[in-house]
């Protein structure tokens, strides 16, 4: 089977890139629901219906969502470690090169976007931009927030959102040095030591980066180990029927997992550390996408879709819902109408401006750049 088609039908081994974007097109869907719901002060002064459930199943589903930022890095850990795995020699000139290359695209995505939303805020909501302008020198506050750090310096930002970008870039940094140090130690030692470091570091807070060191290591060690393409080959190859049984088996697990997981994180986030709930959580969703939800036909093809625009929309989506179309959006009063309508405008906003990055050469002189980069870093070895 070439590898074209082994991707689009969702792999046989590891976790595919197609299972890379089912993966984020599910958690870019419940992060739609998390940011309306996930207090009443979202939708204040606006009569929503919250049927088939209650307003307070609805809060506390949209709470739970909140595990959203951490699929995002644990699948940037784990891309990031398939390519050092790759690495055979000269690993520090190597490893130097592809942190390099990784800031590179993640910051060619995210520019793009804040410059989309600068200048639109400028337009329909230039309060927006007031954020930046919240002491210190405005210029030097634009770069600050173009790298990603903006909330970290004071909330001087044109959006929270972007808070993200902070944890992308500290992990693509960090990524290298914990890779190998999960050579060196036994993978349980690795473990605890993420757990030691990020309670001695005094940064547990809620949206502290040092909580997704865990994270971090439980995508590094799934990646080396192949967990993933353990559990999708495991019961299925020999006899169909033996097959069939493990599919339905595993299946089932990931139904049974899935909503454990949501006791599991309003249990953890009171009684256990955040960073091991998140991880759990997020094994949990992970493990389901392989053995069920990449397995569905057309839902799972709608999923990678969303998941391959989804940093786009991740980019935009608060714009819409804070300060563009807020009363429009929650004026819909079903909870699932408000959702689904904010999912449906950033995606459209996101595959526009994906076209016109393309139009404009921008994608290309991005990709130039990457491969240069990867040349330069060819003829180092």
């Amino acid at each position: 089977m070439s590898s074209a088609t082994e991707i689009k039908k969702g792999g046989t081994k590891g976790f595919s890139l197609r299972d890379t974007n089912v993966t984020k097109g599910i958690a870019i869907c419940i992060l739609m629901i998390h940011h309306c719901f996930m207090s009443k002060d979202r939708f204040a002064g606006f009569d929503i219906v919250f049927w088939p459930l209650s307003q307070a199943g609805i809060l506390k589903a949209a709470g739970y969502f909140k595990i959203c930022v951490p699929i995002f890095a644990f699948l940037s850990a784990y891309g990031m470690t398939l390519s050092l795995m790759k690495v055979r020699e000269h690993y520090a000139r190597q490893a130097a090169w592809l942190t390099v290359r990784r800031l590179l695209k993640l910051y060619a995505g995210f520019w793009f976007a804040y410059a989309v939303c600068y200048v639109t805020s400028s337009f329909l909501s230039p309060s927006r931009l007031e954020g930046l302008e919240n002491g210190g020198i405005w210029f030097v506050n634009l770069i600050v927030d173009l790298l990603g750090f903006g909330t970290l310096n004071h909330d001087r930002t044109l959006l929270g959102t972007f808070w993200y970008i902070s944890l992308a870039v500290l992990q693509i940094i960090v990524l290298p040095f914990l890779y190998r140090l999960s050579e060196k130690v036994h993978p349980m030692m690795l473990i605890l030591l993420m757990l030691l470091l990020s309670r001695v570091t005094h940064l547990q807070g809620e949206a502290g980066n040092y909580n997704y060191l865990l994270l971090t290591a439980a995508g590094i060690l799934s990646a080396r180990f192949d967990l993933w393409g353990r559990i999708r080959r495991l019961g299925e190859e020999g006899d169909a029927h033996r097959a069939l049984v493990f599919r339905a088996g595993k299946a089932i697990l990931a139904l049974f997992l899935m909503a454990a997981g949501y006791r599991i994180f309003y249990f953890g986030f009171h009684t256990i550390e955040q960073d091991i709930t998140m991880t759990l959580c997020t094994m949990i969703v992970v493990y389901s996408v392989v053995v069920l939800w990449s397995r569905i036909p057309l839902f799972s093809d709608i999923l990678a879709f969303l998941g391959f625009y989804s940093m786009n929309i991740y980019y935009i989506h608060n714009f819409y819902r804070i300060n563009w179309l807020h009363d429009f959006l929650f004026s819909l009063r079903y909870w699932w109408a408000v959702a689904g309508m904010l999912l449906l405008i950033s995606l459209l906003t996101a595959v526009v401006v994906e076209y016109v990055k393309k139009i404009i050469g921008y994608t290309n002189a991005m990709n130039r750049a990457v491969e240069g980069v990867m040349r330069v870093s060819q003829g180092y070895s």
